[in-house]
């Protein structure tokens, strides 16, 4: 069975042809489609997780400050990375697709308080998400009923 990026509470936007690490083939096991630089080292374009993971809750802690930054693990494959007394923000990472979601708190003393805060600003936070991200950001058309989904990029679709 195939499977997709997970997700906790409700999916914002979706990050693709992410490439996370440090990680550089020996040379011996590089393509042709490897760039050299003038010292004859392989060219990486990797982003640095912890570095994205940083950079993604400044972008939403600024723009929401009463999101604060934590680190809790909701689900196996999901990491809530910012929480307010409504919410849990976070991302889920699978094979280079990232997931970028809202949840209510499971600690909400007022559940249909937090949802309404979750739909208040959903809309937006998607939005900035997309511009944040331009080149990367994802719309989902849907899951096959073998778990795999179909991604575009976000400028493709029509």
């Amino acid at each position: 069975m195939g499977r997709s990026v997970s997700y906790h509470g409700t999916p914002l936007v979706y990050l693709a042809d992410l490439t996370f690490g440090e990680y550089t083939p020996p040379p011996d096991q590089c393509d042709d489609s490897v760039e050299f630089d003038e010292d004859g080292n392989p060219v990486t374009d990797y982003w640095d997780f912890s570095e994205f993971i940083n950079d993604l809750r400044s972008l939403v802690s600024d723009r929401y400050p009463s999101l604060t930054s934590c680190d809790k693990w909701p689900g196996r494959e999901d990491h809530a990375i910012l929480e307010n007394l409504h919410a849990l923000f976070g991302v889920s990472e699978y094979c280079g697709l990232i997931s970028v979601w809202i949840a209510s708190c499971p600690q909400s003393s007022r559940p249909e308080l937090a949802e309404a805060w979750i739909s208040q600003i959903s809309d937006n936070l998607r939005d900035l998400l997309i511009l944040a991200f331009p080149n990367k950001a994802c719309y989902r058309h849907g899951t096959f009923s073998n778990g795999e989904s179909v991604y575009t990029l976000h400028g493709a679709r029509s």
